[in-house]
């Protein structure tokens, strides 16, 4: 037993190595200044909760005279270990990459709780590292990305805590997730249902309480952080950016149900630029949908769902796409639909079943088409052809 988790951690660390390798030869090497999370670092590390104004930064929310990221601030608490080594000049694309290459490896660790098969683990694992935008959202480093990055991250640490039965880290995790990206908190069930699964009853109890007391903290977190910001405990800041709500995408506000149809629209509907001539394949910067993006993800059709863990993550999966559903805008510009990768981990454990149904001739197929889509967007990016 001992041998098979040390060749499991062992494969891991090769995917973080591989992941970063490609990752850092595949990034454009300028600074990123979209980098709101390095400024509220820094302030952090100061005892502020305001930065500096920025002329790069546009949606900084100004209030009595002092200027507040609007954004959760989990981000900015990762890179606070950077930008007290580096400094406040330190260019947040590289965080990006290298906690992105990290959750390449806890994913793989993740895979190996769900299926025996090492191909299917395998081609799981490269797929989330190089076959689904979660690859192109890695290289750019800005701050909508970034917290992407670190939402995955925190999903996934959270669903293998809560497969090995640790409920309060798996709920610190998930508040980490929360903290990063709003949505995630709602695939809670998910990890609910690994914690609970095969636990004896008299357990339940505490291991409920314990998983959402952690979970807890981190909203009542939020709560305060928005409190000493703005003066409430529910205002997230949004709609104070100045000028926002002026804008036609925001006619009914930050979320409405008028928007879930657009939304579905960008997520299923929207279909690249298609040339007989280079670059013969472009996607649009508002989004693209995400079978197109990442084919392999068409395999969910055949999934197992009768499984009752399947259920749950799929659930899970609804539960996470609704605020991005109802949101105002599709999340542009963007390569795919970049909310799918709030719950991309959880569609990605199903898809497992789905792989294991077909078999893998056919799953090659599908991933090598997921990965020629992506490697060439990257290509497309690192030419100035496609931007963020």
């Amino acid at each position: 037993m001992y041998n098979e988790h040390m060749k499991k951690f062992q494969i891991a660390i090769i995917f973080i190595f591989l992941s970063f390798i490609v990752y850092f030869v595949s990034s454009q090497k300028t600074y990123q200044h979209l980098h709101y999370f390095v400024p509220l670092a820094d302030s952090l590390l100061h005892g502020r909760l305001d930065v500096s104004p920025n002329s790069a930064l546009n949606e900084l929310v100004p209030r009595e005279g002092r200027f507040y990221v609007v954004y959760p601030p989990m981000p900015a608490v990762v890179l606070v270990p950077f930008v007290a080594v580096f400094g406040g000049d330190f260019n947040q694309k590289w965080a990006s990459i290298i906690v992105a290459s990290i959750t390449i490896g806890l994913f793989y660790l993740l895979v190996t709780k769900f299926t025996k098969k090492t191909w299917v683990q395998i081609f799981l694992t490269i797929l989330l590292a190089f076959g689904t935008n979660f690859y192109f959202t890695a290289l750019a480093g800005t701050s909508w990305y970034f917290a992407h990055i670190c939402a995955v991250f925190f999903v996934t640490a959270s669903l293998l805590s809560a497969k090995n039965k640790k409920p309060f880290q798996s709920g610190i995790l998930l508040g980490g997730a929360f903290l990063s990206r709003l949505p995630t908190i709602l695939t809670f069930p998910a990890a609910v249902y690994l914690l609970l699964q095969e636990s004896e009853k008299k357990e339940r109890l505490k291991i409920l309480t314990n998983f959402f007391i952690a979970l807890f903290c981190a909203i009542i977190i939020f709560g305060l952080y928005n409190y000493f910001r703005f003066g409430s405990l529910t205002e997230t800041g949004y709609s104070l950016i100045p000028g926002i709500l002026e804008e036609s995408w925001f006619s009914k506000g930050v979320f409405d149900l008028s928007y879930i149809g657009r939304n579905i629209e960008a997520a299923f509907a929207s279909f690249p630029t298609i040339s007989t001539r280079f670059p013969y394949f472009v996607p649009k910067s508002y989004a693209m949908a995400i079978y197109l993006s990442s084919p392999a993800l068409m395999l969910l059709l055949v999934a197992k769902i009768k499984e009752g863990w399947v259920k749950v993550l799929l659930l899970s999966v609804l539960l996470a796409s609704i605020p991005g559903f109802m949101h105002s805008t599709v999340g542009f510009t963007q390569f795919g639909y970049r909310f799918s990768l709030d719950y991309i981990v959880l569609m990605l454990l199903v898809l497992a079943t789905g792989l294991e149904r077909v078999g893998w001739k056919i799953s090659l197929v599908f991933l090598l088409l997921s990965l020629m889509v992506n490697f060439y967007v990257v290509y497309l990016y690192t030419i100035g052809l496609f931007s963020y």
